[in-house]
């Protein structure tokens, strides 16, 4: 397993070349399969989408952050005989640790082709005193045949398992662990490139046989994690959510809209992205009010973070 490692450079799926059950609504043609990071609450702190996490450094109270994420596979076609991929951070402020095996975490073998523990010895690794880890999955180090799923073909599975440790002196930004894309470092940046390749083998009806697949990082997501010195939705940082911060979102909104300066800073910038997509619009204004109308009643037993987190992670 570890000689099928080294000598691929990039993420990269391969289906089998031999037909499978696939869902009516896919097509061969064009389908291909998708890895994803899934990043849970941990120690503590919160999660507020799937790969979306917020610390207030004013709040941060042990040693390190700690959360834990999950690498999962889906494809619906269970097609895929081989599967590699590799994530890492370039972070200073973020340490990847204790990487496990689905199994050893809990979830079970994602494939039929691994039943027992010993079955995953080489499946999930990490470059040892560095954050590149990386997991990969074949049949008998081979990609002629379909893995076979372990479980329904809708649900994705977990790949692996990892702890994100990040340190207590956090800057205010937004930080993030990513998928390698091409596996090149660009000198200048000391950042990977924007690009990975999955190179997917079809079944035999499909032609051409083969093709090459580029994404971005809107299609294979990482987890990030947004750090402010206040609460999310906070925007003038007085501890209570009300008309005026999210009147201070539309504002920034629609001075962007015409190409100027928001106003804010970059803490409260980041304060103000309630949905955490990146992004500044009427969307998260409305929800922070939704938020707002909601802590009014007597009876809101609800932060900020687990009311978002329920919204978002349904």
């Amino acid at each position: 397993m570890k000689k099928l490692i080294s000598i691929l450079s990039a993420s990269v799926i391969v289906a089998a070349s031999v037909p499978a059950m696939t869902s009516s609504a896919v097509d061969l043609a064009t389908y291909v399969p998708s890895v994803s990071m899934k990043l849970r609450s941990w120690n503590g702190y919160w999660s507020i989408t799937s790969n979306y996490g917020y610390i207030n450094q004013n709040k941060i109270n042990t040693d390190t952050i700690k959360y834990r994420a999950n690498v999962n596979f889906k494809d619906v076609t269970a097609q895929t005989g081989g599967i590699f991929t590799r994530w890492n951070t370039q972070d200073k402020y973020i340490t990847l640790s204790d990487l496990k095996d689905p199994m050893a975490a809990g979830y079970g073998s994602p494939f039929t082709q691994y039943t027992e523990p010993s079955d995953f010895a080489d499946n999930v690794y990490q470059i040892e005193n560095t954050n590149f880890c990386s997991a990969s999955y074949y049949r008998g180090g081979t990609t002629t045949q379909p893995l076979g799923r372990a479980n329904d073909l809708e649900s994705p599975v977990c790949l692996a398992e990892f702890d994100i440790d990040i340190a207590k002196d956090v800057e205010i930004g937004v930080h993030s662990v990513d998928f390698v894309f091409s596996g090149d470092i660009d000198p200048q940046t000391g950042k990977t490139t924007d690009l990975f390749t999955y190179g997917v083998l079809q079944t035999p009806q499909i032609d051409p046989p083969f093709r090459e697949y580029k994404y971005n990082k809107n299609t294979a997501k990482g987890v990030k994690f947004a750090v402010s010195d206040r609460e999310l939705g906070d925007i003038d940082n007085n501890e209570r959510w009300n008309v005026t911060d999210a009147s201070k979102i539309l504002t920034a909104c629609s001075k962007l809209a015409n190409n100027k300066e928001t106003g804010l800073s970059e803490a409260q910038l980041i304060a103000a992205d309630i949905n955490c997509d990146g992004r500044y619009t009427n969307v998260d204004a409305s929800t922070l009010l939704g938020y707002c109308s909601y802590i009014s009643s007597p009876d809101h037993t609800e932060s900020i973070y687990s009311y978002l987190n329920k919204k978002y992670q349904k």
